[in-house]
């Protein structure tokens, strides 16, 4: 049997009316915890700041962990200096990466050029770096075994294990910090 029209208008004035009071039960209780949450925000903060310029992240850790009304937004706080000091280590190693791998396509201009006239010009427009030719030229070459489902690194180790002599130019461009972070001269084309 079907309900009737006044059955089905009570019932949503009753799921209407259980909306209303949870909406403003947690209105409420949002008002009530940002009152406090902004005093001791703001101290938190000050003093966190404050600590921040004196002797790093680990003192605001620290004063916020400390103090007795430690709240979520003070919280926020510890993170984004945690952020901000990684985000400058990450930057710093960045840079330090970009030098080394300026210095590399500079000593291996010569082969570089090779591995571009090997290679030829692509139908499709790519952005390969000087260095990531050199290695595909590399990995396209059947005389040091295949490269199947293995780092380019691995398959230069085996070539020289075998004796099929690969360039050294290769194995020194993969034993570089710049071969072993990025993963486009890390991995191989041809590995999944």
């Amino acid at each position: 049997m079907a309900p009737s029209k006044s059955s089905k208008a009570s019932s949503a004035s009753a799921g209407a009316k259980r909306r209303s009071l949870s909406t403003s039960t947690a209105t409420s209780s949002k008002a009530k915890t940002g009152s406090t949450l902004n005093s001791s925000f703001t101290a938190s903060k000050a003093s966190a700041t404050l600590n921040a310029k004196k002797s790093g992240v680990t003192k605001v850790k620290e004063e916020v962990g400390s103090s007795s009304k430690t709240s979520p937004s003070s919280m926020t706080v510890t993170m984004t200096m945690t952020m901000t000091t990684a985000t400058t280590k990450e930057l710093e190693e960045a840079k330090a990466l970009q030098e080394e791998e300026k210095k590399l396509t500079k000593s291996y201009g010569k082969l570089i050029r090779e591995s571009s006239r090997i290679m030829g010009t692509a139908i499709h427009d790519q952005d390969w770096l000087p260095l990531e030719v050199v290695l595909r030229v590399f990995d396209a070459d059947p005389d040091y075994g295949p490269c199947s489902n293995q780092s380019r690194l691995e398959r230069f180790e085996r070539a020289e294990r075998l004796g099929l002599e690969p360039p050294s130019e290769i194995g020194a461009i993969l034993r570089s910090k710049v071969g072993l972070a990025r993963p486009e001269y890390r991995n191989s084309v041809f590995s999944v």
